[in-house]
């Protein structure tokens, strides 16, 4: 049944509309999200209202009032990010025929587009040397530290407390994707860039130098990008030269150091086994499989 609720101080009934579902569901949603999440599903939202019709009753969003919303979004969009937002509406839309708003979920249709998923990218010694070389200062060195050498997202670097270190057990407390918490140790690169940077007091481990709080996942991803292309290491947008290219060195090193992949998968902070296998592909690149291919042929 189409919920109703009371507004107005003479008691007036009216139906909700789009614009008053979309407040409450995000409502709901706000406190397991982060930040940057929250931002971006308040963004998708605001586009789907538009085109949808704040005032349009709830109970009327139907398949054609979807895949006129579909149909509006910007063709710029790349593959991964049209998934982004398909997906965030399709969760809204169960999530109103969950609670009773609507009948039927009008985005029971509707399929995710297929998001081709590149291998990863990971540096080559020469490059993790000439990007060492281009950190500007103790505080660069310490989010390349823990990308590197703890295999942490932007993300992740971004809401580590000076609390989140524990010297002792020589680990470090990760709040990762999803509000989802792991140790990973303490390497000793780390612990000595830490003690470079660090003033020992409470709050963000990596601070903003203007204010002193946290820098955002995407002010640190925007600086590493910023130090490859002074490296030389980055020469083109989308050259795969990201953050993340660290992460990725930091799973291909341990598995070239024969690490169970279960314990990278954990390491990593991976929900499944099956994400972290992709990090297994790159052993099976052409090239790996033309040097074995030149083995059989020579005898060697």
């Amino acid at each position: 049944m189409v919920t109703r609720r009371a507004r107005g101080t003479r008691g007036r009934l009216r139906v909700e509309t789009v614009a008053d579902a979309v407040d409450a569901y995000q409502a709901a949603r706000r406190p397991d999200l982060s930040f940057e999440s929250a931002r971006n599903l308040k963004y998708t939202f605001r586009r789907f209202v538009d085109v949808i019709g704040p005032e349009r009753p709830i109970g009327e969003l139907d398949e054609d009032a979807i895949d006129r919303w579909r149909q509006a979004l910007p063709t710029r969009l790349a593959a991964r990010t049209l998934r982004h937002e398909i997906g965030r509406v399709r969760e809204f839309t169960r999530w109103c025929h969950r609670h009773g708003k609507l009948l039927d979920d009008p985005c029971m249709h509707m399929r995710l587009p297929h998001a081709p998923r590149s291998l990863p990218r990971e540096l080559e010694e020469p490059q993790l040397e000439k990007a060492e070389l281009a950190l500007p200062d103790d505080r660069a060195r310490l989010i390349v530290s823990l990308m590197h050498m703890e295999g942490l997202r932007c993300i992740e670097v971004a809401r580590l407390e000076t609390g989140d270190v524990d010297r002792i057990r020589r680990a470090i407390h990760v709040v990762g994707k999803g509000g989802h918490h792991r140790e990973v140790p303490l390497s000793e690169r780390t612990a000595t860039a830490i003690d470079a940077y660090s003033d020992g007091l409470a709050g963000p481990l990596v601070r903003n130098h203007k204010h002193g709080g946290p820098l955002t996942a995407k002010t640190i991803s925007r600086m590493v990008s910023d130090w490859f292309k002074a490296a030389g290491v980055k020469r083109k947008p989308h050259d795969g030269m990201s953050a993340h290219a660290y992460r990725h060195t930091a799973a291909g090193e341990m598995l070239d150091a024969d690490t169970d992949l279960r314990d990278v998968s954990t390491f990593l902070g991976h929900g499944s086994l099956a994400v972290t296998s992709i990090y297994l592909k790159r052993r099976a690149s052409v090239e790996r499989l033309a040097e074995a291919m030149a083995r059989r042929e020579t005898g060697a």
